[in-house]
């Protein structure tokens, strides 16, 4: 099955976090904006998270971790977006996995 230009459209616009939220809010039909939705959401969540604890280490954490976490995180974000305008479902390797594993765990209490 080919993926169409715009299904690969949307996935790459996913990675720019508000359409990511509209495309699950409106039950978007085509799985890899859905996979790259999720995802998306998913590495925005950790850098957000990531960012702020590495922000409360005083002055090694401002002056050398939070710049290079910026840096991976960009890196990384810029490899999803090219791998979602290939038609890839790449997956983070282990983060997706754990963090919706412990949704279907919440959802299931």
């Amino acid at each position: 099955m080919t993926i169409g230009e715009t299904e690969r459209q949307k996935a790459v616009l996913a990675y720019l976090f508000f359409p990511a939220i509209y495309f699950l809010a409106s039950k978007e039909s085509s799985s890899l904006v859905v996979f790259h939705s999720k995802q998306a959401l998913i590495l925005c969540s950790v850098f957000i998270v990531g960012g702020f604890l590495l922000g409360l280490v005083p002055i090694l954490g401002w002056s050398l971790f939070l710049p290079s976490w910026n840096i991976l995180f960009f890196l990384g974000w810029l490899f999803l977006v090219i791998k979602a305008y290939q038609g890839e479902e790449y997956k983070i390797p282990w983060l997706v996995d754990f963090v919706l594993g412990k949704l279907v765990k919440l959802g299931k209490k």
